[in-house]
């Protein structure tokens, strides 16, 4: 059984085509399991996980039980992160749209690559937040819905900085109850919460880095990113 990530390139070509034997897609599957094969092999065969046409086949043949049961187990042991899938769309997908922001009154349309290369810049700014705090860096998020605070939580969840989301509708007592027991080391903000929570923030003012979602912090916070090595950012989505 060939094994090779090309093959399996050319299983999921043929996949996307509705070519699909159950009976190979399950003998790799344990293959893969069994033998000593490189992560990025497997991450390759996992991108079958989410094609239709292999999920309607393995329903119809009632083998979803087996089927999950195998993916999670190669999950598992290819230490597959969010970080790889979220990456794996962006080549996949890449000018497809993956959110739609209004500005202006005007629809603003963000890809899938377009939002990846967000995600790379904001990750080697938090590397140079996180190098004085050594590993006991805490990403906090305190923002309606919006962009920024999107990419953000996305970073965090690809390059495995731990964040702490905090409701955008808590009280203000809530808030600082939050930030004074949860760790928090950086906290985000929205512009507007930023004004209104300006006492609670002014007494928290020593043990946090804040940074408005402003354009200018925001771009000042992007910009200090360009000191981070491109490999080294890339390096922690492999993170355990």
């Amino acid at each position: 059984m060939d094994l090779s990530r090309q093959a399996i390139q050319n299983l999921i070509i043929e996949a996307e085509k509705n070519v699909i034997d159950v009976d190979k897609l399950f003998l790799i599957a344990r293959q893969l399991l069994k033998e000593k094969t490189d992560r990025k092999t497997i991450h390759t065969f996992l991108n079958l996980g989410h094609l239709p046409n292999v999920n309607s086949i393995i329903f119809k043949n009632n083998l979803v039980d087996d089927w999950l049961e195998l993916l999670i187990k190669l999950i598992v042991k290819s230490k597959y992160s969010f970080g790889h899938l979220f990456y794996n769309r962006s080549n996949r997908y890449k000018h497809k749209v993956l959110f739609h922001e209004i500005q202006s009154g005007e629809v603003v349309i963000h890809t899938y690559e377009e939002i990846w290369e967000e995600l790379t810049k904001t990750a080697g700014a938090l590397i140079q937040f996180e190098k004085p705090h050594q590993e006991n860096m805490r990403i906090g998020i305190l923002t309606p819905n919006c962009l920024r605070g999107a990419i953000i939580d996305l970073t965090c969840l690809s390059f495995h900085f731990p964040i702490i989301p905090i409701p955008a509708n808590a009280n203000k007592k809530d808030i600082d109850y939050i930030i004074k027991h949860s760790g928090i080391t950086h906290l985000f903000i929205d512009e507007e919460l930023h004004a209104e929570l300006k006492d609670v923030l002014i007494y928290n003012h020593n043990k946090i880095t804040i940074v408005n979602l402003n354009e200018k912090d925001w771009h000042s916070f992007i910009e200090n990113g360009k000191k981070s090595n491109p490999l080294d950012v890339l390096k922690r989505i492999g993170r355990a």
